[in-house]
């Protein structure tokens, strides 16, 4: 799967940066979570380390991209559905059985210049298995400045797919910050402390890019 997704990177000439050290499966199941920013963001991650991913419902239904992420295990969420419940329950029998998990607790996609606020509930999996969250940065631009992969508005995803294809070469940093073992007890201040250096890591990237 790794090679299928750095395959889709390629023709969408996608050049990735990786900053820090990636979780591996190899090394124990991880909660990986993101800023999203568009469905690129799937191959980003997918291509560089193990994962299975949570996703809005409607994504089974995309050409493409919705057949693979049926096919590889993904966890499909519907929004309002109440069924998070059960769906922490699988991500707790994911995690269980060393299988690494990313979803993005914005619960949409942005511009990416800035941090929406998180969902919570789905953090709320440390109480059903021991959890330890892995929060990663992605940045995309042209040329260090124009950012044209933002998948936001009413822009279809073969609209999007094709406009992507327009550009020559695109840049995409995905930034590994530093692992926190989740706590019950402790869940909202973590969540937080979480949310407030992601964000203030995004606020860096408005002005330069982050080096080695």
């Amino acid at each position: 799967m790794q090679r299928w997704y750095a395959r889709m990177l390629k023709i969408l000439n996608i050049d990735v940066k990786v900053i820090g050290e990636l979780p591996h499966e190899s090394n124990g199941a991880m909660l990986m979570i993101a800023n999203h920013v568009s469905w690129v963001d799937i191959p980003l991650i997918g291509s560089q380390t193990p994962v299975n991913f949570l996703s809005k419902a409607e994504v089974a239904d995309w050409p493409l991209v919705g057949k693979l992420a049926s096919k590889i295990g993904t966890l499909f969420i519907q929004r309002g559905s109440g069924d998070t419940d059960n769906v922490m329950k699988s991500m707790a029998g994911h995690l269980d059985n060393n299988l690494s998990i990313l979803f993005f607790p914005e619960g949409t996609t942005t511009e990416g210049k800035k941090l929406r606020r998180f969902h919570k509930k789905l953090f709320q999996v440390c109480e059903h298995a021991q959890v330890t969250v892995c929060p990663m940065l992605i940045h995309y631009s042209v040329d260090g400045k124009h950012n044209p992969v933002p998948f936001v508005g009413d822009i279809s995803f073969g609209s999007h797919f094709w406009q992507l294809l327009g550009h020559h070469k695109i840049h995409a940093t995905l930034e590994v910050l530093e692992s926190v073992k989740l706590e019950p007890a402790t869940l909202s201040q973590q969540i937080r402390d979480i949310e407030g250096t992601m964000r203030d890591r995004i606020g860096v990237y408005q002005t330069s890019q982050p080096k080695n």
